[in-house]
């Protein structure tokens, strides 16, 4: 099988002061593209996970990334470096979403093992690296848990870019 990836964002603002003679705009605009062509290597990626996925009221949800999770056509996936994950929570939540922490923690996109990002409903995380991306260490680093801070279930859509080897 063979993959291949592009993950596009753009920013754009627009911004304006009418004065009395003059207008000052100012313009932002911050297109990032992360491309990963088939393989293992720098700039490569060969296995992706995608879901909808529900976390239980101040519950946690926790994907290990050593050939627990499935890809799209039922193959489990052990993953070895991770080259981007986006996580979007439901604007519906309402609570927010932690992630990072847990017994085993996927904490290579962290400062810390037990570092966590909050991901607040409607929020968007995203994380990418084009080259030899993000560590997973089997058994003791290869967990990354979602934890729900609301009092109803909460929802998220993740997806997960990685390489095998």
């Amino acid at each position: 099988m063979s993959q291949s990836a592009q993950l596009n964002l753009s920013v754009s603002v627009n911004q304006g002061v009418d004065g009395v003679l003059n207008a000052i705009n100012n313009r932002i605009n911050l297109p990032a593209v992360v491309q990963l062509l088939n393989g293992t290597g720098s700039g490569q990626a060969d296995k992706a996970y995608s879901a909808r996925r529900t976390v239980a009221a101040s519950g946690t949800d926790a994907l290990d990334f050593s050939g627990v999770l499935n890809d799209a056509f039922g193959q489990p996936i052990t993953m070895a470096s991770v080259k981007a994950i986006v996580i979007l929570a439901a604007a519906a939540n309402d609570g927010a979403l932690e992630v990072g922490g847990g017994a085993t923690p996927f904490a290579s996109i962290f400062g810390d093992a037990t570092d966590a990002v909050v991901v607040k409903p409607g929020g968007l995380f995203v994380i990418a690296d084009a080259g030899d991306g993000y560590a997973v260490t089997e058994g003791t680093g290869d967990v990354l848990t979602i934890a729900n801070t609301g009092a109803a279930q909460a929802t998220y859509d993740i997806v997960i870019i990685a390489t095998s080897e």
